[in-house]
């Protein structure tokens, strides 16, 4: 088997990869990102208030969560394509699935949090938010996976 699919085995059969357990974790980084947006808002001396909170942890989760299922739907389809799903061409292969979904999982939240009073944008474009949304996507997943990734090679002798 090569060394490749013999990790995305392991990955998927890792209790960690389970649909609970990766609910459980993607709230635990909205928690945190809304914990480190709170800090800088508050070293920034700006006022907080609960519904500022509740529309950033809105919006991270909403990252964090289309990231995680850019995740799935590559493994769902361009992995089956690649003869390594863990070389530097699978995981430049990725980048287009960590924008769309970093675009997605920062607008569609903001437009929410909008709309229930929990944030507030002036004029920023849809178009800027789906752009930036895609850099922060691409920004979080890099480090994700890596960590995953050598986590993997740990666990799993492919040498």
């Amino acid at each position: 088997m090569v060394p490749g699919r013999l990790l995305e085995k392991y990955l998927f059969q890792n209790r960690s990869q389970k649909p609970l357990r990766g609910f459980l974790r993607n709230i635990s980084y909205s928690l945190g990102a809304t914990a480190i947006a709170a800090i800088f808002i508050i070293l920034t001396n700006k006022n907080i208030s609960w519904q500022s909170l509740l529309g950033t942890f809105l919006i991270s989760t909403g990252i964090f969560f289309f990231g995680w299922g850019a995740e799935r739907l590559w493994y769902a389809s361009i992995s089956k394509m690649v003869q390594n799903p863990f070389s530097k061409f699978a995981y430049l292969t990725r980048i287009p699935f960590w924008f769309a979904a970093g675009g997605i999982g920062l607008s569609l939240p903001v437009l929410f949090a909008y709309k229930w009073g929990l944030v507030y944008i002036s004029v920023y474009p849809q178009s800027d938010l789906f752009i930036w949304g895609g850099i922060i996507g691409c920004l979080i997943q890099v480090p994700l996976q890596l960590n995953i990734y050598k986590l993997l090679i740990k666990k799993v002798d492919t040498f």
